[in-house]
């Protein structure tokens, strides 16, 4: 018999560094292979799919710990045989094979969670390990420097001051031992937060004192359109680990058509002049695509920019709870994806990232049971030091930094929109996808934008997870049982 093998990628992606509420990545699952004794049988999948002259096979379980794997025909062959449960003594006998060469792919799949004890009861909403981030986007200004015409921040002249900053950090800090989080994630946002480059190396000298003395982790991000670097302020930026997820919305003609500076000239080289020069510098970037109905023709070039400069992508469609004028049209953005698919395709063999969490607000990387974090394990700080439970929700702020538990008067007062699980939605509740989206933006539910992209995410999951499986059976090859 062929041996089997599995491929798969055990760890989430790292941190991805998204311009939303995005979840953090749950902590990996235990490398230590499970004991083997008693019975097990096969988890459900909600979809396999062929990706190499039918030899090999993605699978996508939605409650396995980790949803995407590879196997190989022989894999398969044992792995159906769970269909009913078995044994190992009893699997080993019914393909005439020596008990450890049935125990080892078995260890491995039971690892990642394509079988389960027999005893064990299916769970589904999947049990989800307590989140050990905090994450706070901080609104530098609400100023910038360019005018994106889908963007929903307010252009005022309004600025976070050093004092408001300071207490930020102070009160971060604070609701982070309080509720039992680990680390603190930071996000420097606007407008354009390098306008006020002067208050990241603030707050960055703030959060690193803070969050060492009481014990915790911490990890932050410029969220920028690119257009404001110099060579000294990425020098800063690479000497204190801070991560970048660059705005980039198609190629030169596309990107300028949103994204010029306001007197029309093009920011595009600008922006390509600080990813390489980010590079150079070893700093972490993502590359963060906004899809409107106006830059479908630049999605497959911020795709293949990406994958050519092994760079972490994410395609976002635009969040607008009207269609008009900037969510595309069905046809139009399913056209436009095709288009960056095949040309990921094209890159799939040499990309080093997963894809699993690439696609606009879905993560197949870890099931989870809401879509983001914000109102739970995220807030948005204006810069008044007002708290909103999403960026996005900026009109609605819930608390203040000067209240005694802003996280948990968030949480309460945004439970409505916010803390429904996936699985008490009632358009979301039977759909086999729902522990990979979430059930879509919360502040979309309910509009056409939201139904509009519902139907694109189950077009496109599929072809998703084949790509996954097709880089998986390219990155391993030579290395089955494959563990990050």
């Amino acid at each position: 018999m062929q041996r089997p093998e599995i491929l798969f990628q055990i760890e989430a992606h790292r941190s991805i560094d998204c311009d939303c509420a995005c979840g953090t990545p749950y902590p990996a699952s235990s490398t230590s292979p499970p004991p083997l004794s008693g019975m097990w049988q096969a988890r459900q999948p909600a979809l396999t799919q062929s990706i190499e002259r039918g030899a090999w096979r993605a699978y996508y379980v939605p409650t396995a710990t980790t949803p995407v794997t590879v196997m190989n025909a022989a894999a398969q062959r044992l792995w159906s045989a769970l269909s009913e449960p078995r044994s190992v003594a009893e699997l080993a006998s019914l393909f005439d094979l020596p008990r450890t060469d049935v125990e080892a792919p078995l260890a491995t799949m039971a690892r990642v969670g394509l079988i389960r004890p027999w005893e064990a009861v299916e769970i589904a909403p999947p049990l989800e390990p307590q989140p050990t981030t905090l994450t706070a986007w901080l609104y530098l200004t609400q100023q910038c420097n360019l005018r994106c015409p889908y963007c929903y921040v307010p252009h005022r002249n309004a600025s976070m001051d050093e004092a408001t900053a300071r207490a930020a950090i102070a009160k971060l800090t604070e609701m982070t031992k309080r509720h039992g989080y680990r680390r603190i994630k930071i996000k420097y946002a606007g407008g354009e937060p390098t306008l006020r480059f002067d208050l990241i190396r603030t707050i960055q000298s703030a959060l690193t004192e803070q969050s060492r003395a009481a014990g915790l982790e911490a990890e932050s991000v410029v969220l920028t359109n690119g257009t404001t670097w110099n060579e000294e302020r990425l020098d800063f930026i690479a000497e204190h680990g801070i991560h970048m997820a660059i705005s980039l919305d198609g190629g030169a003609e596309a990107h300028n058509r949103l994204r010029a500076f306001p007197n029309g000239r093009s920011s595009y080289e600008k922006v390509l002049w600080t990813i390489e020069k980010a590079l150079e510098r070893g700093i972490e970037i993502t590359l963060s695509l906004t899809i409107t109905a106006w830059n479908l023709d630049g999605v497959s070039d911020v795709v293949r920019l990406a994958m050519e400069k092994a760079l972490p992508f994410n395609l976002n469609f635009v969040r607008e709870r009207q269609p008009q004028p900037w969510v595309p049209e069905a046809e139009a953005l399913a056209q436009a994806l095709h288009s960056a698919f095949r040309v990921m395709e094209q890159h799939i063999a040499t990309y080093p990232h997963p894809l699993t969490a690439s696609f606009d607000r879905a993560r197949f990387d870890f099931p989870h049971t809401h879509t983001c974090a914000a109102g739970r394990d995220y807030i948005a700080i204006l810069p008044d030091g007002r708290i909103a439970p999403c960026h996005m929700e900026t009109a609605n702020p819930l608390s203040t930094i000067e209240a005694t538990d802003p996280l948990a008067e968030v949480r309460r007062r945004s439970k409505a929109t916010f803390a429904p699980a996936v699985d008490e939605l009632p358009d979301c509740a039977t759909c086999p996808w729902r522990y990979a989206c979430g059930g879509g933006c919360p502040l979309l539910r309910g509009t056409e934008a939201h139904r509009r992209y519902c139907r694109i995410y189950r077009r496109f999951y599929p072809e998703l997870i084949r790509l996954e499986g097709l880089r998986l059976l390219y990155r391993h090859r030579k290395s089955p049982f494959s563990i990050d």
